[in-house]
């Protein structure tokens, strides 16, 4: 029965509760039931109170506690949480990339990375990660990502200058900065399963290739490891009666997406211009009514970075004229999706093959390249449609 439950896409934690106390309430003849009121002990702890009652995840629990998740984690629902433990955190403050030396340190900003991209809201053992539904059709073994209760409005900054795109439409605004989201879609968060792996036949080995080594500090993966991203689940399927805790080796921070990787990256610096040329500022009233509402001091507005794309972007210039000229996709849209009616953000993921600068000069000083350098000299000067045919042969 338990296997029939997981695959017709039940969350488990809340069945389970449902099951026992329906059994329950058609035996009693109590005209008072005890459990109208409390849930049965043998239920286990709710998230909030293993991790407090543990000892090892003080970190985390004023994390909880400083967020104002504390009620949310204390009561029933649904919810996966991906925790690190105070020597994950000891480790973690040792070497970060964002400076941060002691809990303290941290911003409330940090906090809100740590914690909701830590967090899915739903119930899910590791085993069932990788089973979705879309268009009213159950998917076994083909998940590879979720969303994660991580905002848009969690990673909002203030940009100007050179850190604003080198595209024109920012120029506007590089002296006076802007309110910039990098993109307004969920931030999910990217795992291979056992399941899906045997599914698509890929190898530990390929694994290995794909991450480029990370896992386990380079060493091959082993058959059954759970990772996010290149960070090991080290105990798994813990049952609380809100959800499940699924303990890692290291803190987990967000991850950037493909067009902000490019971008800071500094081997793909001629790219990564390439694919500024065709990004804008976007004003969307939606989103500014709804941080507005969040912060009524709030007065100023909110842009997102979209490009110029088919699939995830925008078609418009913003004098409201159509593009001639398209990405394939959105390279810096999260909930990458190749059908708009049914989601398949589980099962899919875009993917560029970004030249390096080294690369990029090579290729513009021989061969095909060469013609190019005599006709326009610098890359810069390339018009849009030629270009729009070279970044679209690196773009899947």
């Amino acid at each position: 029965m338990k296997k029939s439950f997981f695959k017709s896409g039940f969350r488990p934690a809340k069945l389970l509760i449902a099951m026992v106390l329906g059994i329950l309430l058609t035996v009693s003849c109590k005209e008072d039931y005890i459990y109208d009121e409390i849930l049965p002990d043998w239920l286990g702890s709710s998230i909030y109170e293993y991790l407090e009652e543990d000892g090892n995840y003080t970190n985390y629990v004023k994390l909880i506690n400083d967020l104002n998740y504390k009620e949310v984690f204390s009561l029933t629902g649904s919810k996966t949480l991906f925790v690190a433990d105070d020597d994950a955190f000891k480790a973690f403050y040792a070497n970060n990339p964002w400076g941060v030396k002691k809990y303290e340190d941290l911003t409330l900003a940090q906090k809100k990375l740590i914690l909701n991209f830590s967090m899915i809201n739903n119930a899910y053992l590791i085993e069932t990660l990788s089973n979705y539904y879309s268009g009213g059709t159950f998917f076994e073994g083909t998940a590879m990502r979720r969303a994660t209760a991580l905002s848009p409005f969690d990673s909002l900054s203030f940009d100007m200058g050179e850190v604003l795109p080198t595209s024109k439409y920012f120029d506007n605004y590089r002296e006076k900065g802007m309110y910039l989201m990098k993109d307004a879609t969920v931030s999910p968060a990217v795992y291979f399963t056992q399941k899906f792996l045997n599914k698509h036949n890929i190898t530990n080995e390929d694994v290995s290739y794909i991450s480029g080594s990370i896992f386990n500090g380079g060493q091959l993966r082993q058959k059954d490891d759970m990772h996010l991203f290149d960070v090991k689940i080290i105990e798994r399927d813990i049952v609380c009666k809100n959800g499940y805790i699924h303990k890692m080796d290291k803190v987990l921070i967000p991850h950037t997406n493909m067009a902000s990787f490019i971008k800071t990256n500094n081997q793909t610096k001629i790219f990564s211009k390439l694919l500024d040329r065709f990004s804008l500022p976007v004003y969307d009233p939606s989103i500014n009514a709804t941080y507005k509402t969040l912060h009524p001091e709030f007065t100023d507005s909110i842009f997102v970075k979209k490009y110029l794309a088919a699939l995830g972007g925008t078609a418009k210039l913003p004098n409201g004229q159509n593009a001639p000229n398209l990405l394939p996709f959105d390279p810096g849209w999260n909930a990458y999706s190749v059908s708009q009616a049914a989601s398949s953000l589980p099962a899919d993921m875009a993917v560029i093959f970004a030249p390096s600068d080294e690369a990029m000069n090579n290729y513009f000083n021989s061969g095909v390249g060469e013609l190019l350098r005599a006709r326009f000299g610098s890359w810069e000067n390339i018009p849009d449609n030629i270009i729009v045919p070279f970044l679209k042969r690196h773009m899947r």
